[in-house]
Parts: structure tokens; sequence; C-alpha cells
């Protein structure tokens, strides 16, 4: 799925069980935890190298000026539950398409996020997460000629 492609590596909060009866009360969420929360858009993406973008057939690093312009509007929503999804936005590529993508779910660990969608874990290192910005780099590729190529992509979304 493009929003996990995409996403930046998501939230695992470990908790420590005692045997008292304030363990039944529900866990607040860490403050990092709380800033993932919420609906992202993506406004940057940049490769570590110049790659083929799936639209082009030139080397670039500047994913995201060849995006098209029914994708800069998408969203992912992160929920306070740990799950996500996607968010087709005001304008569809293709309009017979829900408005609301399969997602998975979401939990950060240190500074990784992890983003998990049937049954496969996609791994992001967190290098900024803020009230209104969260930027990760993830592993990426493509495909030509049955030739996988591997590349680093940092991410920028902006909190709507």
């Amino acid at each position: 799925m493009k929003y996990t492609k995409m996403l930046v590596a998501l939230l695992a909060t470990s908790l420590v069980l005692s045997c008292s009866k304030k363990d039944n009360l529900k866990p607040t969420p860490s403050p990092s935890t709380d800033l993932i929360v919420g609906k992202w858009m993506t406004i940057a993406t940049v490769a570590d190298r110049p790659v083929y973008h799936w639209n082009t057939t030139e080397l670039v690093t500047n994913l995201w000026d060849r995006e098209k312009d029914c994708i800069k509007d998408d969203l992912i929503v992160f929920k306070p539950d740990n799950t996500f999804y996607g968010d087709e936005g005001a304008s569809k590529c293709d309009a017979s398409a829900p408005q609301i993508q399969d997602g998975g779910t979401w939990k950060k660990s240190g500074t990784s996020l992890i983003l998990i969608e049937d049954g496969v874990e996609y791994t992001y290192t967190i290098n900024q997460l803020d009230d209104t910005s969260l930027v990760v780099t993830g592993r990426r590729f493509y495909i030509i000629n049955n030739d996988t190529t591997f590349f680093m992509a940092t991410v920028t979304y902006k909190k709507q």
C-alpha cells in the first residue's frame, strides 16, 4: 500500500506490569505517541540518490514533485488505538476508489515507527516528530525488467 511505503516507522509502547489495582486503569500514551496520533499529509519525498520514479523515465531525487496532484492531497491517519488507514483526500485518481483505504497497525519503538499491514512490517526511522511535522526515512524499491533496486527515501508529513 502506498501509505505504508511512504511512511515513516511507527510506535510501540512498552508497558511494565505490576500487581496493583491501578493497573486496571487505561495506560496514558507517551507524549511521542500523542504526537503521532492524527491526520498527516505528505509534503515532500526525497530519495537518497537518483532513482526512477514510477511515472518518469529519468533519474530523480525529488520524488514528490513527480507525483500526481490526486495523490498529493492523500492523508495517512494514525488513531490512538494504534491502527492507521489511508484517506484519499479531496481528489481521487480513480473516482470509483473508496475514500478510506485499508491500513493496519502501528507502533513506536525508540526512534522507529513500525507499520504492520497484512502481517508485513515496514520500519521507518523517525528523524523529526513534533506538533506539526513528522519526518521519517525508510527503505523503498522499484522493479524494472525483473530487476529490483532498493533505495532510502525521506518523507516529510504535515499535521492536518
